[in-house]
């Protein structure tokens, strides 16, 4: 068994990030959305699917654990997603722009997302964490 990790720290302007496998990291700057995070999978074709390459639990002989971890700057009205695949797989990154900046309450953006994401013909679990900068 393993798991993926997508954490933050933020402190004083800066976004430290720490990341394995295939959870997601997203930013909306000046309406645009950045993946800060790099998907850690490969295309198998006899499954007809990705594969994570890196988790939290994979069997060190076979793969080595790969870590992303890096620092982005931050201002105020900035707005952070983290998520699981289960979110990204199913929104567009424009659908997801689209709720971001519907002016509603955190706790209600992460509502929205979580259901739409939810409604989908396959859905795989929906995990989504919502930030924003003051």
């Amino acid at each position: 068994m393993g798991t993926t990790l997508t954490a933050v720290l933020v402190a004083e302007g800066k976004l430290n990030l720490c990341h394995v496998g295939d959870s997601r990291c997203y930013l909306l700057h000046d309406n645009r959305l950045q993946q800060l995070t790099e998907d850690q999978e490969y295309y198998e074709e006899s499954l007809d699917s990705p594969v994570l390459a890196s988790y939290l639990g994979i069997p060190e002989p076979t793969q080595l654990l790969k870590i992303q971890e890096e620092t982005f700057s931050l201002i105020a009205g900035d707005q952070l997603v983290l998520c699981s695949d289960g979110l990204y797989r199913q929104l567009s990154e424009s659908r997801i722009v689209k709720l971001l900046q519907g002016g509603h309450p955190g706790g209600e953006i992460v509502k929205e997302l979580c259901a739409e994401a939810s409604l989908a013909d396959y859905s795989d679990n929906v995990t989504v964490v919502y930030v924003e900068i003051n």
